[in-house]
């Protein structure tokens, strides 16, 4: 019922939306890095392990950029996005697959914080 209510709400819409927007601009900056080439993210984020980057690359060149879509999972997802931006994936497939999966994934988000709250609050 709560998920219902949530989706008839235009201020949930604007919320994931705009959160959506950040979250996908950021990926943005990743995808642009990434295009610099993969020594360059290498430098600039040592924790990035070498094997991830390229496991991801291989991913994304396997699967297609619809791989993108699991962009919204945390870690996982700056490993992707980045890895597209250095296989050069068309800005308008990346962004297509990253606001989706953002966009569901901030729902998903949204719907549980309020879910928990209420079983909480009581």
């Amino acid at each position: 019922m709560v998920v219902i209510h949530m989706l008839l709400e235009p201020k949930a819409w604007l919320l994931v939306a705009v959160v959506t927007l950040v979250g996908t601009a950021s990926n943005v900056i990743l995808y642009k890095l990434g295009k610099e080439g993969t020594e360059i993210v290498l430098q600039r984020f040592p924790r990035i392990k070498p094997e991830r980057l390229y496991r991801a690359q291989e991913l994304v060149e396997e699967r297609g950029s619809w791989i993108l879509l699991l962009s919204g999972i945390p870690g996982l997802g700056a490993v992707l996005v980045t890895a597209a931006g250095i296989l050069e994936v068309r800005l308008s497939a990346f962004l297509l697959w990253v606001l989706i999966s953002l966009g569901l994934r901030n729902w998903l988000v949204l719907i549980a914080v309020v879910e928990g709250y209420q079983l909480v609050a009581g």
